[in-house]
């Protein structure tokens, strides 16, 4: 009976390829001002969604 060593038998359990296909990427170039716009509607967006989100009840139910 033949007896195989681990490292002749092939890799198994390898990392499996991403078979996703790549998207490409789209970057935009702003100006100094409509930076400064997006800066500020994101600041605005964060506040609003922490106001919001403050005096909501939890997700986790607590047992009692």
């Amino acid at each position: 009976m033949e007896t195989r060593h681990m490292s002749t038998e092939p890799q198994l359990y390898k990392k499996a390829k991403d078979r996703r296909k790549k998207a490409p990427v789209k970057r935009v170039q702003l100006s100094a001002e409509e930076r400064r716009a997006y800066e500020e509607l994101m600041q605005e967006r964060q506040k609003r969604d922490k106001e919001h989100t403050q005096f909501l009840p939890e997700d986790r139910q607590t047992r009692r």
